[in-house]
């Protein structure tokens, strides 16, 4: 089989790889966790031999977001890196020394958006491409926030990313992420509803907001209705629930 061209992007996920070349798209399954989702990839790349980069999308179960406050005055790229694992080393103590992290550069006052991958990870990550080195390295979040912020508009609103096992929210106002918060989900997708209700009031809570509002739910592979009748949660799912993650691949 002849090399495939380097427009690929993979998903990395517990125990799961989804690996796309333009339009073909390949899945492989092999044991749990972080080990499977390598083994996964690692199948995924003898069978389609990908050349060049991959951009590489990973599950919240293995890279987390994050929203530091902004530093008083703006800083170079090295300051900037230092603000910030002294700001999470504050919040997260010396399991923040180990993290690699990415960040955006957003305009000055504004919090910053931080993702964060276990070093041991990225390593093993990059020894598992081997030549098909990544060319990006994001949580799939970041993917989402790119690809649907427009349409949460300006005003307040949550965007809730929900997969199996794992829920990140983002607090949105004025089109920027004001609050990141990282949450469990029960196995039973068919719990959705209560479980979304929940965390957005106690995040809410968290961070001295005020009635919960609008949520815009992304769940790939989740059940999209996650209306609670009597709730003062009005859910907006963003694309068709259960479609799957081919989508959202970077």
């Amino acid at each position: 089989m002849s090399p495939l061209s380097n427009n690929a992007a993979c998903l990395l996920l517990p125990g799961r790889a989804i690996l796309r070349q333009g339009a073909d798209l390949r899945e492989a399954r092999q044991g749990e966790a972080w080990e499977g989702a390598l083994a996964s990839l690692q199948a995924l790349l003898r069978e389609r031999r990908p050349r060049g980069g991959v951009r590489v999308a990973l599950s919240h179960h293995f890279a987390a977001l994050h929203l530091v406050a902004p530093p008083p005055v703006r800083l170079g790229a090295e300051e900037m890196e230092g603000w910030l694992r002294e700001r999470l080393g504050q919040d997260y103590g010396a399991e923040a020394a180990g993290w690699r992290i990415a960040w955006q550069d957003v305009p000055p006052g504004g919090p910053v958006p931080v993702a964060s991958l276990a070093a041991e990870h990225h390593a093993a990550l990059a020894e598992c491409l081997g030549e098909t080195a990544p060319r990006q390295i994001s949580p799939w979040g970041v993917l989402a926030w790119q690809r649907h912020h427009r349409a949460l508009g300006r005003g307040e609103a949550w965007l809730a990313l929900a997969e199996t096992g794992r829920l990140a929210l983002l607090r949105v106002a004025g089109g920027r992420p004001t609050h990141i918060g990282m949450s469990r989900l029960a196995e039973a997708p068919s719990g959705l509803a209560g479980q979304l209700a929940d965390a957005v009031a106690r995040q809410a809570l968290h961070a001295g907001l005020q009635a919960p509002g609008e949520v815009w739910l992304l769940a790939p592979e989740l059940a999209a209705d996650a209306s609670l009748p009597g709730a003062t949660l009005r859910v907006r799912p963003l694309g068709a629930g259960g479609a799957g993650w081919g989508g959202l691949l970077p």
